[in-house]
């Protein structure tokens, strides 16, 4: 596994702790609005980091930008 790979699997992991422990506390402390809300901000997040993800995958690059056309 190249330098990259390694750094980009330790982000992705603490990623995942990190929300996990959001995940826990909401459930334990949190008001149902303030769940509801955090839920869906963190979708949102994971839908557009999919969507990045799957881009750069079909245009082999990471390095482009999205326009919004109004």
């Amino acid at each position: 596994m190249n330098n990259t790979s390694n750094t980009e699997a330790r982000l992705t992991l603490a990623l995942d702790l990190l929300s996990d422990m959001i995940l826990k506390h909401l459930a334990k402390q949190a008001s149902p609005e303030l769940r509801e809300v955090t839920l869906s901000i963190m979708e949102k997040e994971t839908e557009d980091q999919l969507d990045f993800e799957m881009t750069s995958e079909l245009l082999g690059t990471t390095h482009f930008q999205v326009r919004t056309i109004a």
